[in-house]
């Protein structure tokens, strides 16, 4: 039976394989209709590694065209494909292997291979690449400088912009871009804060035009800083100005000035309470000897309390002047109703004896034309004086640190008002405290009316500068 059956099986044996082929191929054709190859592309990131090798040798790798990706084709079923996605290969670049190129440019190789499904992916063998440059490694260290926004609230001024953690930032990168790094400023906004304000801001790096540089191919040891600028309050203040020495014999100061006269200082609420004045030492101005005007400028900051400082730093400088006159001398003929009698006692008249007061007043020129028989008054002291005639000293009303005055004197009469008079008595003393007695009631009225004798109308202003073309010269004239 075993003969008959190996017969059979080796009868026609060459049509048989023939057949057994030909199921095969027909199998596999039937497959591939069903499930057919396909042939795509798929574009990958690339994964740098032993970058350190790069760096050890000082050099800092850029990519051409800043494309850090290949493009592979891959060819597999079709029912595999449909469910691959890039998550399913890998790239990697082993920068131990970059290659020199002839045109000065480096390439290093790039291998792609399957994550899942790899017996069902099959990746061409084509070579792939990232070209790159070389470029020595530059480092270096700067300073972060804090600086604001906006600003700040009325009445309000900035007090210290500080960086409250590190304030210096280490970077390395391309020389190149290294060395265009002028400035590293880390900038808080202010606008409209009236109280200190503190914020995590990203530095900024600038080169020296001033232009932002792009910072992405640059490693930093910080990306942000705390920044906290404080806010304070405000206050105008005046300058108090001395002086020391004095001038040449025949001359007078007559005005010492500041320009500005006063200057806004910003400081805690606290410390601006106890601030009014800043006050200027009197060595800053020495006018021993001198017959001219003299100006300086000086540094007044140096002279701020503790915790106080200029809103505006330019106004530190302060031009101060001290104006030096020569001295002059003029007569004044002053009526004598300019003078009040003080402490006339109860019961007693007083009479002037004289209608005019001739005074000699020295002083500089502009303090002179402030003058004139008008506005100069005086008073005297009758409290201890009994009836009778006397001679009293005029005290005028000017100040003697300005005016140099001749004594004055003038003679008065005092008598005793009978009981019956009381009532006119007290009439005439109030009178007598400011205006003439009897023998001078003409005077009075003409007084009144806007002249005095030997002056004009215009020795009413009391503002007029300059009294040569006044009743001070033509007192002179006319006595």
């Amino acid at each position: 039976m075993l003969k008959t059956l190996g017969k059979k099986l080796m009868n026609n044996f060459g049509l048989k394989l023939l057949a057994i082929f030909l199921a095969i191929v027909l199998w596999m054709v039937v497959i591939n209709i069903d499930d057919p190859v396909v042939r795509k592309t798929m574009t990958l990131s690339v994964t740098m590694k032993n970058q350190d090798y790069i760096t050890e040798m000082g050099k800092y790798m850029d990519i051409l065209g800043d494309s850090n990706t290949v493009t592979f084709t891959y060819t597999t079923k079709r029912g595999i494909w449909e469910n691959i996605s890039s998550t399913d290969f890998s790239a990697t670049a082993d920068l131990k292997k970059i290659e020199a190129k002839e045109n000065g440019t480096y390439r290093v190789p790039v291998v792609v291979s399957a994550i899942r499904n790899a017996s069902q992916i099959t990746i061409e063998t084509k070579q792939l690449y990232l070209e790159v440059t070389l470029e020595d490694l530059g480092k270096k260290q700067f300073q972060i400088k804090a600086n604001t926004s906006g600003t700040v609230a009325d009445g309000c001024a900035l007090g210290s912009v500080t960086i409250d953690n590190a304030n210096v930032v280490q970077v390395s990168g391309p020389v190149s871009l290294v060395n265009s790094i002028d400035s590293v400023v880390a900038t808080v906004n202010v606008d409209g804060m009236s109280t200190d304000i503190t914020d995590n801001v990203v530095p900024v790096f600038y080169d020296v035009n001033g232009e932002v540089i792009d910072t992405t191919k640059l490693e930093k040891s910080i990306d942000t800083v705390n920044i906290t600028a404080q806010i304070l309050n405000t206050k105008d203040v005046s300058l108090e100005l001395s002086y020391t020495g004095e001038p040449e014999e025949g001359y007078c100061l007559t005005e010492v000035s500041s320009n500005p006269k006063m200057v806004r200082v910003k400081g805690t609420a606290a410390t601006l309470n106890t601030f009014d004045k800043v006050m200027i030492p009197a060595e800053v101005l020495d006018i021993t000897g001198l017959s001219n005007d003299v100006e300086k400028t000086i540094d007044i900051s140096t002279y701020l309390p503790e915790g106080v400082s200029l809103v505006i730093s330019s106004d530190a400088k302060v031009n101060i002047t001290a104006k030096i006159e020569a001295m002059e001398t003029r007569e004044y003929r002053i009526p004598i109703n300019n003078v009040t009698a003080m402490g006339l006692k109860t019961g007693y008249q007083l009479a002037y004896v004289e209608k005019y007061l001739n005074v000699s007043i020295r002083a500089g020129r502009t303090a002179l034309g402030y003058l004139n028989s008008a506005n100069i008054t005086g008073t005297i002291d009758v409290e201890n004086l009994k009836e009778g005639t006397h001679t009293v000293t005029v005290i005028l009303e000017l100040d003697r640190t300005i005016y140099e005055i001749s004594d004055v004197v003038t003679e008065i009469s005092i008598t005793h008002v009978a009981e019956s008079e009381t009532g006119n008595t007290e009439n005439n003393s109030e009178s007598n405290t400011g205006n003439n007695s009897e023998g001078t009631t003409t005077d009075t009225e003409t007084s009144g009316s806007g002249t005095t004798e030997g002056g004009t109308g215009e020795e009413n202003n009391s503002e007029k500068p300059e009294q040569e073309n006044g009743t001070g010269d033509n007192s002179e004239k006319q006595q």
